[in-house]
């Protein structure tokens, strides 16, 4: 088993629960289903920060300490840059975790969730495609 398996196994379920959600959003009658989104938005958040945590206790720590200048790098900038996008989802939590406050405006939820899923893919694409490869190749 790859020391990043798990890493990328929650990736996709993340991946799942965001499919779930925009296709909620394109069928037309989020109003009436903003209960149904705002379980699965507490799913997701669920799912999220069990992922983030894992990464901050066990991922990054070994990979800022690698003896790899470059891994080392990496794995800070990939750090540092989470701050935001997790501070970000926060705050969209704060505000759409309440489906009367999703179905008082529809269109700046949908709008909001967009950017936020499509913010969160880029991550998850790019630990996928650049941090994760770097782990496995640590001793």
């Amino acid at each position: 088993m790859s020391i990043t398996s798990q890493y990328r196994s929650q990736h996709a379920e993340l991946a799942d629960l965001a499919e779930q959600l925009l296709a909620i959003l394109d069928a037309g009658n989020l109003a009436e289903r903003a209960l149904e989104v705002t379980q699965l938005l507490t799913l997701f958040a669920a799912r999220l920060k069990v992922h983030l945590s894992m990464e901050d206790l066990s991922l990054y720590p070994r990979l800022i300490q690698s003896a790899n200048p470059s891994c080392a790098e990496t794995a800070l900038q990939f750090q540092s840059a989470m701050g935001g996008l997790q501070q970000d989802f926060e705050q969209y939590m704060t505000k759409w975790s309440v489906a009367r406050r999703i179905q008082a405006d529809t269109a700046a939820f949908i709008g909001a969730t967009h950017t936020l899923l499509q913010a969160l893919h880029t991550r998850m694409d790019k630990e996928n495609k650049i941090l994760y490869p770097l782990a496995e190749q640590q001793p």
